[in-house]
């Protein structure tokens, strides 16, 4: 009977050790940080959390909308399969939603997006961040010399920052 209780007590620590961190999505903006959701066993986040990206997100009838980076991805709660353009995706877990918010699986923001847009994103340690212009700026700089190759401010070669404004919409329960 020890060992049976000995076990017991180790498999909620083992089950916790396998849930990803708190999400942190750093780009447009303030920071979003989200807290993992576990409803259906297994990590998922706020599909609002990518506003945080300055993508839009849309409420559909069957589940989300999200446009970034000029791609419209088209979420079903319940199937794994979303879309890209048209373009069929699968995700090892489907989005879900609860309490009237639509969740997507961890493995959208922690692989599927940093993969997808590798010049644009990266995640790493629970944060998926908005890569920065730090190269164009640092051509700017090298260039800025010359003056074919950008204006005195370097505008041609820094691009201008990715404005919130009116991209942000908010996710409703059907």
């Amino acid at each position: 009977m020890r060992w049976l209780a000995l076990v017991a007590g180790l498999v909620p620590a083992a089950l916790a050790a396998q849930t990803p961190p708190p999400l942190h999505v750093e780009g447009v903006g303030e920071p979003v940080s989200v807290g993992v959701g576990t409803h259906r066993g297994y990590p998922a986040y706020p599909a609002w959390a990518l506003r945080g990206l300055g993508a839009r997100v849309d409420a559909t009838p069957r589940g989300a909308r999200v446009v970034f980076a000029e791609d419209t991805l088209d979420f079903d709660a319940g199937s794994p399969f979303f879309f890209v353009d048209g373009e069929a995706r699968q995700l090892v877990a489907p989005p879900y939603r609860e309490r009237g918010v639509l969740y997507l699986p961890h493995q959208l923001f922690a692989e599927w997006l940093p993969h997808g847009y590798p010049d644009r994103l990266e995640f790493a340690d629970g944060r998926l961040h908005l890569r920065t212009a730090r190269p164009a700026v640092a051509a700017a700089s090298s260039a800025s010399n010359d003056d074919d190759a950008a204006d005195a401010d370097g505008a041609a070669a820094t691009p201008a920052p990715a404005s919130g404004g009116d991209r942000v919409h908010s996710l409703e329960p059907r």
